[in-house]
């Protein structure tokens, strides 16, 4: 998977692509869990590919190994009939400061890292 960076006009925050594994589970059935690859993140969202089908507005916790938890709303679903996964957006619904900092950090270095800007 080729790594990019993502500045649409459309977005609030920047995104940037990358492949990490998380756990991902309905809010109202957390033993359901199933497995995702985050394909782009950003501060306020994230695209998962999956092959579990969940429902558009469905409430998720996500379990990311950086560690941080988050509870986010599926805002966009497309099947992909090449791969034979679901494509997800995920709007954040609930993070908590100190996973929000996490995030935030994590993410900063790795768009520096994609564009090659220094500190």
């Amino acid at each position: 998977m080729s790594e990019r960076l993502y500045d649409s006009y459309e977005r609030k925050y920047k995104r940037a692509s990358t492949a990490i594994l998380l756990d991902m589970a309905p809010v109202d059935s957390l033993t359901r869990k199933s497995r995702g690859c985050i394909v782009d993140l950003s501060l306020g969202g994230m695209a998962v590919e999956s092959e579990t089908d969940y429902k558009m507005d469905r409430e998720i916790l996500l379990s990311i190994n950086l560690p941080i938890r988050i509870t986010g709303k599926i805002v966009r679903k497309e099947w992909n009939t090449q791969e034979n996964l679901y494509n997800y957006g995920i709007e954040y619904t609930k993070i908590s400061f100190f996973d929000k900092l996490r995030l935030k950090k994590y993410v900063k270095t790795l768009i520096k890292l994609l564009t090659g800007a220094r500190s």
